[in-house]
């Protein structure tokens, strides 16, 4: 573990509701133990001074869960971890333990509003940008209620071809900065640690609705929570009108190289940025190209998350229909043989956990 611990809370929990604060009191001691933030590992230059806050949870003398939540700063880092480490008490743990603690005990801790749970500012105080995001409200399952929002960023380069993607659970989780091997695959995981983390909420026993009027939603928590690659889209607008697709900027760009019948295409597989439909009450669209297999379209949704959410199942579904009809890829510049290489294109819509 980075440094010593700077906080925690213990208390003793037994059985038949059993509950005391402090340690040593009743069978089991419950702690969250908190250590020293310290400067983030991937701080770059062009990151305003983001710090990170390693915590623990432990039940008796076993360490059952460790993770880390990221900040502005040091204080920032504490208070995001706080809030994670809760959620993931209240969430995962309480249950399986068969223990009680009164959701009052841990309020000051989940309630901690923090510059941490945003994106982290870069050089200037400029905020990261956020592509597309959803307002929700999150009710856990104390019945607790809070409007926040499941927002993405717009991913970066962090050296070669590797690259990171914000995500945002505003009022749940700190931000979380996902991984891939290339400004796509980042984007797909991203997407994919979204649903993850709300189907964990809904499991442990909380609701996910609409801010204003606390319906369902619907067809966002379908697409979201669907571990199936989704079916093709239809081009929007609807009777095959001009969807106005722009062929740049994109958001994330793939040159690809298809082999259909032997023969060699040269191709780009592309996502843009969401946008809404004018006058269509919160409707959006998302450009999706891929270039060499169909025209570019726009891939339409409920808000500009849930078409961006679309668009990349749009992507896969094609992919795999291409590449059960004999289509194969390989990549430009890149001595793979076709096989390897479309196992590895398909390989980054796959919903793996993303770390």
């Amino acid at each position: 573990m980075p440094g010593n611990i700077v906080a925690s809370r213990q208390c003793s929990v037994g059985p038949n509701g059993y509950f005391r604060h402090g340690a040593d009191h009743g069978p089991v001691t419950v702690a969250l133990n908190f250590y020293r933030p310290i400067l983030h590992p991937e701080q770059g230059p062009d990151l305003f001074p983001a710090h990170q806050c390693t915590y623990e949870i432990k039940y008796g003398a076993d360490v059952v869960h460790t993770s880390s939540a990221d900040g502005m700063d040091e204080v920032a880092a504490l208070l995001a971890a706080m809030r994670n480490a809760v959620m993931d008490l209240e969430h995962r743990y309480l249950e399986e333990w068969d223990v009680f603690i009164p959701p009052e005990y841990l309020g000051d801790m989940r309630a901690t509003e923090s510059p941490g749970r945003g994106p982290v500012p870069r050089r200037g105080n400029a905020p990261t940008s956020w592509i597309a995001q959803h307002e929700v409200l999150w009710i856990d399952r104390h019945g607790v209620r809070t409007v926040g929002k499941i927002a993405i960023g717009s991913p970066e380069h962090v050296g070669g071809r590797d690259a990171r993607c914000i995500v945002s659970m505003n009022a749940h989780r700190a931000s979380h900065r996902v991984h891939g091997s290339s400004t796509l695959h980042a984007l797909a995981l991203a997407l994919h640690y979204a649903g993850r983390e709300v189907q964990s909420f809904i499991e442990g026993g909380g609701r996910v609705l609409h801010p204003t009027n606390g319906s369902d939603l619907g067809p966002l928590l379908e697409a979201m929570l669907s571990r199936d690659s989704g079916k093709l889209a239809e081009p929007y607008p609807p009777g095959g009108g001009d969807p106005g697709v722009p062929a740049k900027p994109w958001l994330v760009e793939m040159p690809v190289t298809w082999i259909v019948n032997g023969a060699r295409v040269p191709g780009l597989i592309a996502v843009g940025v969401p946008e809404l439909v004018p006058g269509g009450d919160g409707e959006a669209t998302c450009p999706v190209a891929l270039d060499g297999l169909q025209r570019n379209i726009a891939v339409h949704g409920e808000g500009a998350f849930h078409a961006l959410l679309l668009a990349i199942k749009h992507i896969e579904a094609r992919l795999r229909d291409a590449t059960s009809e004999g289509m194969r890829v390989i990549f430009p510049g890149e001595d793979e043989d076709p096989e390897s290489a479309t196992e590895s294109l398909l390989a980054i819509f796959r919903p793996f956990d993303a770390d």
